[in-house]
């Protein structure tokens, strides 16, 4: 990831606005799988706190591989981790993330991260949210029966770099294999009785360093979100709730169903304002009567 602006790029007032909120504060990251490698680094320069990572144990609110099941949205989940650890240290301001994988949401048959980062401050009472959903994953899994078809499924995975883990067939995980001389031994035994082995690319932060850089693309996401401030209170996070269609087709002039507006709101004191794109038509492709 190429670095971000400095805060000196961004608007003056931004900058007093935050440097009053922030400067100085200690931010607790809510991880035990070194998220903060990348998410510290973003929130010291931008917001001006000064990041450590909390004691908590987030496997608690549910594991990717199933021990634990999330029985939340990912956006409660993430809220319940921060407050978590808010609540361990006595601070007032936290930072953490969760995430989901799946199929993409307009295109199912690729995989999808979907990565949600908050930030919570008790102070001010308010808190600010953004998210990405991106293509840039391994994640998979698949039943291999040889060393060649683990191999391939291995190196599509991007092994070793990136880990994997093992579901045996009475159900036991296996995980942090990061090491071919790991791998093999635990599944060669098992192919000479015939017994195929489920492998899965282990979704954790540390172990996947392509999620972690998604993760710090939502960081990033997230502190620009959080320089866009109310025009009525200055508090952090106006932002767009709502895109409505109708954005004209350039051919015959009919609504498509393209944003034509988007409605900003603060949620701290409901202030909204609708602006319209920079476009002023759609494309005809776009277009319910030109491309039935």
């Amino acid at each position: 990831m190429e670095n971000p602006p400095s805060p000196s790029d961004k608007d003056s007032n931004a900058i007093a606005q935050l440097r009053s909120r922030f400067e100085g504060r200690k931010l607790v990251i809510a991880t035990m799988h070194g998220k903060e490698k990348v998410m510290a680094p973003l929130v010291s320069r931008h917001l001006f706190v000064l990041p450590e990572v909390a004691p908590v144990n987030t496997d608690v609110f549910g594991t990717f591989t199933g021990e634990i099941a999330r029985v939340d949205d990912p956006l409660t989940t993430l809220r319940k981790k921060i407050e978590q650890a808010l609540e361990l240290t006595g601070e007032t301001l936290g930072l953490g993330s969760e995430g989901s994988f799946g199929p993409h949401p307009a295109l199912p048959w690729v995989p999808a991260d979907h990565e949600w980062v908050m930030l919570i401050d008790r102070d001010h009472q308010w808190e600010v949210h953004a998210s990405i959903i991106s293509t840039d994953t391994n994640y998979a899994q698949a039943t291999v029966a040889n060393l060649d078809e683990l191999r391939l499924f291995a190196e599509a995975a991007r092994f070793p770099g990136h880990g994997l883990i093992l579901r045996l067939a009475d159900s036991t995980l296996i995980k942090d294999i990061t090491d071919w001389d790991v791998l093999t031994p635990l599944v060669t035994s098992r192919f000479k009785t015939g017994e195929g082995v489920q492998v899965e690319t282990d979704m954790r932060a540390h172990r996947n360093p392509l999620r972690m850089r998604v993760i710090e693309q939502a960081t990033q996401s997230l502190i620009e979100k959080t320089y866009s401030l109310c025009p009525r209170c200055s508090t952090p996070g106006f932002s767009v709730v709502e895109h409505e269609p109708g954005l004209p087709c350039e051919q015959c002039g009919s609504p498509t169903r393209l944003t034509q507006t988007e409605v900003w709101k603060c949620l701290h004191c409901q202030y909204s304002d609708s602006k319209r794109v920079a476009a002023s038509t759609a494309s005809a492709m776009y277009c319910d009567f030109c491309n039935p």
